[in-house]
């Protein structure tokens, strides 16, 4: 593992203005929520210890504390800068909460490439107009809907030449609302646990299926088919996702072990079963899959949908019937159900788990 002198990554360059962290400190304001977050990343960087204490988003279980040692965060700017050909000065935007891994790796990378660092606040319209463009931002997947849903959004959207998408999964929706831009937009594969994205798959220029690892990262999966992640320090790291592996460095995501829903005696992956729907149907409301306990099938197949106030169900009669004609039996749910409001993370997943848990209080079917 490669060592590092900490005292090069002591300086900060914001908004044009290149301080020492601890000076920046002394005569940072307080104006927004993420001030406070980035005054927290801050003087945990230049403290003592040899590692940032950070929290997982909670969208694969409960959220927790995690320990990410500084040299392991320092590995991973370098990653991300290698392959974006970061240079000093260039202008970068953050627009993402500071107080998860997303957006702390964004200051370790302007810390490290000596980036000019905007932070903004952190919301679901992150409309930030300047007199000039931004080089890179970070943004969630719903950020990036928003913006392209306007033209005055979609041209800010435009002014950012390289793009990273993380936190939840692309839509397809979104993703044909991405995929002939002239700027470069990549999905990212990652958590908290890998120190942020270890692998990038371009959404357009040209339009990639498979995640590409970034250099130093190894990866290789075990008998179900989950991803395991090695990084430059040997370290490995096990996941529930599914994958497909192509040439030892590229994989597809198929979907996560701990959602498998095991119906009739056949495995079912929810996330592929839900692209086939959305490939199937014009969708307006979000929805996924889930088993319900069930002395014939085991689990049996069921739809939750988010209707919301105003809104309709998609599962009509006539979508319903059509479902049973283009899926096999086993893979059509054999019964649907709405709720006004899905659970969400902070970082705009849906948390399956408590929806489920608020669907059985509340219950009505469609």
């Amino acid at each position: 593992m490669q060592s590092f002198d900490f005292k090069q990554y002591s300086f900060i360059r914001i908004e044009g203005e290149r301080y020492s962290i601890s000076d920046f400190l002394f005569s940072m304001k307080n104006d927004f929520e993420e001030d406070k977050y980035l005054k927290l990343f801050l003087e945990q960087w230049i403290n003592h210890k040899s590692y940032i204490i950070a929290r997982s988003s909670g969208s694969t279980g409960i959220p927790k504390e995690i320990r990410l040692q500084k040299s392991y965060m320092i590995c991973s700017a370098l990653r991300t800068g290698k392959f974006f050909d970061f240079q000093a000065e260039e202008k970068v935007l953050l627009p993402i909460p500071i107080r998860y891994i997303g957006g702390m790796m964004m200051i370790v990378r302007a810390l490290v490439f000596d980036l000019d660092l905007y932070v903004r606040p952190a919301r679901a319209y992150p409309f930030y107009p300047m007199t000039f463009d931004f080089d890179f931002s970070p943004m969630t997947p719903m950020q990036a809907y928003d913006l392209l849903s306007d033209e005055k959004g979609k041209a800010f959207f435009l002014s950012i030449r390289n793009i990273i998408l993380g936190g939840s999964g692309v839509s397809e929706e979104l993703q044909s609302k991405i995929e002939d831009l002239p700027n470069r937009v990549y999905s990212t594969y990652g958590m908290t646990e890998t120190i942020s994205h270890i692998a990038l798959r371009s959404l357009n220029q040209p339009k990639e299926e498979f995640y590409k690892v970034l250099p130093g990262i190894e990866i290789d999966s075990d008998a179900d088919n989950c991803l395991i992640i090695k990084d430059e320090s040997g370290s490995c790291f096990k996941t529930n996702d599914i994958v497909l592996i192509q040439d030892k460095n590229q994989f597809i995501v198929k979907g996560r072990k701990d959602n498998i829903i095991n119906s009739g005696g056949k495995k079912i992956i929810p996330e592929e079963l839900e692209k086939r729907i959305e490939n199937l149907l014009t969708l307006k409301n979000s929805f996924f899959v889930f088993g319900i306990d069930n002395e014939r099938f085991g689990d049996k197949l069921c739809l939750l949908e988010e209707v919301k106030e105003g809104m309709v169900s998609d599962f009509d009669i006539f979508n319903c019937e059509l479902l049973k004609v283009e899926l096999e039996k086993n893979c059509c749910p054999k019964e649907f159900f709405s709720i006004d409001s899905f659970v969400y993370t902070d970082t705009g997943k849906i948390n399956r788990k408590a929806s489920i848990e608020l669907f059985h209080k509340t219950k009505k079917g469609c």
